[in-house]
């Protein structure tokens, strides 16, 4: 070989190893984020020029780049793939592979659950029987019903297919709880249950590659819970029949969430009861966090669902535990709001306060009785009766759009003018031509949801708009505030203060949209339509 052509091999040699070991960096950049590990990626560290910073800054790119390595996604599903399929192991330390085709998640709460290494101290369960007792004594003493539910995991009913290497002996801190509480009105295990319902010729209770329960195991669970509850509220829905729905047949339904863990994803069989639920009682609506709380605004972390023909309100804080059990459990009450949330004492009391049940429940799953509750309910409650964060004016504003999300709300249209009811009670009356309530500048459809911007007043009556309520035929869909923001176009367009700070822009994410939809400004028992955008 000529010595100019050795150069040039040694030449390409030479660049292809650069490219080589470069194109995992440079990929790295174009990353889109997506994982399957069920958490969220290190993002690219801010340099700070500190201490803490200085010394902070390699561990966390070290963070940044091992998570977002060009080509990780591919090495690790690969990975993954042979540890499964040739070793039965898993290729996470999130996960278990049991016997057959079984799963089990091993996180902070279960692993040590599963090992029985893990116990309550004497102080946490004192926390726990003293917390649950001041909530159900508080609530009994107002005349509302508590319960306290837990969602057993996928190991406390199916132990046999666990690896018998990870078995512990003794009791779970689940277990030692409910000795320690002993018989209560208001605790509720369903694990009996859901063990006695495993006979061959019943469906899965649990999924065998996720971490929640089946329909069916949900219906169990929901069995003990209105067992529980009792009369007046028998089963609304009773039904032991159920049919299973092939993977091929299931729509919108993703992976389970622990073959993706493992990168294998699939799709299993599930299980539909034969008898129809009525699909009105299970529709998402808007609920209301407390006034001043910062709380998470996707669809799923609060809404209420409202069944025609019944009466009451609960409320239901919950994990994704509860999903399953919600299209049953809405049957049984006229609206039920759901909040996605470990209730500490102090959202708890305002909630309460804010929706008047007659019954709260708190449901967790077992992997997250690790976390005790404090024992401060009495205490908290006084504090709240001390603070003053609000004025009058914005909590009664806030109380009084919350009574347009009511179960028994309709729209009613008489001669020309739009009534708000609530029952017999008239929440609010519309009228004016389009326009009165001022006037939406622009709709964007993104994809969470529709948002609107404009603005809003009661421009014949000459009073500012305290909130906003969107209707779709006869029911209010959402409420928004109104007066976010400085309008001085509008204000001097109409020579008028009023409209100063009219501006508003809010959004109806997709749970909660519906077709045609009207937009009002409401003040006082007053209301007016806002001009929407002409097509």
């Amino acid at each position: 070989m000529s010595m100019r052509r050795k150069r040039l091999v040694n030449l390409i040699m030479a660049a292809a190893f650069v490219a080589a070991i470069s194109v995992p960096f440079v990929t790295m950049w174009f990353s889109d984020g997506k994982n399957s590990e069920e958490r969220r990626l290190a993002t690219f560290p801010s340099m700070e020029f500190s201490t803490h910073g200085l010394e902070s800054f390699p561990k966390d790119l070290d963070a940044y780049v091992n998570d977002r390595f060009g080509f990780r996604n591919v090495f690790l599903s690969l990975h993954s793939y042979l540890m499964y399929k040739v070793f039965h192991l898993s290729g996470t330390q999130q996960v278990i592979a049991g016997h057959g085709d079984w799963l089990f998640i091993s996180d902070v709460g279960s692993r040590p659950d599963i090992e029985r290494t893990a116990r309550f101290s004497g102080t946490e369960l004192r926390d726990w029987k003293l917390a649950l007792e001041q909530r159900y004594t508080w609530l009994k003493d107002q005349g509302i019903g508590y319960r306290f539910m837990v969602g057993p995991d996928k190991n406390t009913i199916y132990p046999e297919y666990l690896p018998r290497q990870v078995q512990g002996k003794g009791p779970s801190r689940l277990q030692e709880l409910e000795g320690y509480l002993g018989e209560t009105p208001y605790f509720i295990n369903p694990s009996q249950s859901l063990i006695a319902h495993k006979s061959d010729g019943n469906p899965d209770l649990f999924f065998h590659t996720d971490t929640h329960w089946t329909p069916y195991g949900a219906y169990i669970g929901y069995r003990d819970l209105m067992q529980s509850i009792g009369s007046p509220h028998p089963y609304a829905y009773e039904n032991t029949t159920f049919m299973t729905v092939a993977p091929s047949a299931q729509s919108d339904i993703g992976s389970t969430d622990m073959s993706r863990m493992i990168r294998i994803p699939v799709v299993e069989t599930t299980y539909q009861p034969k008898k129809l639920l009525s699909p009105e009682c299970t529709i998402h609506r808007q609920a209301q966090w407390p006034l001043g709380f910062s709380m998470p605004n996707y669809p799923t972390s609060l809404f209420a669902t409202t069944c025609p023909g019944k009466s009451g309100t609960v409320l239901v804080f919950r994990d994704s535990y509860f999903n399953s059990v919600i299209p049953y459990f809405s049957q049984n009450y006229g609206r039920v709001v759901y909040a996605w949330t470990i209730p500490n004492s102090d959202i708890l009391a305002k909630m309460v306060a804010q929706e008047k049940p007659e019954l709260v429940i708190e449901e967790r799953v077992e992997r997250s009785m690790y976390a005790v509750p404090k024992p401060d309910l009495y205490e908290t409650i006084d504090r709240i009766h001390h603070d003053r964060k609000f004025t009058t004016t914005e909590r009664d504003t806030h109380r009084r759009s919350n009574e347009f999300l009511g179960a028994d709300v309709r729209v009613v249209s008489n001669g020309g003018s739009i009534k708000f009811l609530a029952g017999g009670r008239m929440l609010a009356s519309a009228s004016g031509t389009q326009g009165a309530g001022g006037n939406i500048d622009a709709v964007t459809t993104t994809a969470t949801g529709i948002t609107y911007s404009g603005w809003a007043a009661l421009r014949d009556g000459g009073l500012a708009a305290e909130f906003i309520v969107a209707t779709s035929g006869n029911r209010v869909i959402n409420v928004a505030p109104s007066q976010q923001f400085e309008r001085r176009d509008v204000a001097t367009h109409y020579d008028s203060d009023l409209l100063l700070r009219s501006g508003f822009s809010f959004e109806i994410p997709n749970d909660f949209t519906h077709p045609q939809v009207r937009l009002y400004a409401v003040n006082g028992n007053k209301a007016a339509p806002i001009g929407m955008p002409i097509n």
